[in-house]
């Protein structure tokens, strides 16, 4: 019986402790196609670093 009354104590206790969070959820915003913005101008601006790299490191194979 003392038992019964301990484990009817102890579930009374821990029963609000699997409740609930106690502070408010966090939600992600929404996101839409229209508030997405798409930067590819920037890219373009590079397109010389490749060629002018392998022009420099053969005119340099060729001067050694």
């Amino acid at each position: 019986m003392k038992t019964a009354i301990i484990a009817a104590v102890f579930a009374t206790l821990t029963a609000p402790a699997f409740a609930g969070a106690v502070s408010d959820p966090i939600v992600e915003p929404n996101i839409t196609p229209e508030m997405i913005e798409v930067d590819t101008a920037g890219s373009a601006s590079h397109d010389w670093l490749v060629p002018a790299m392998t022009i420099l490191m053969f005119g340099a194979g060729l001067a050694s």
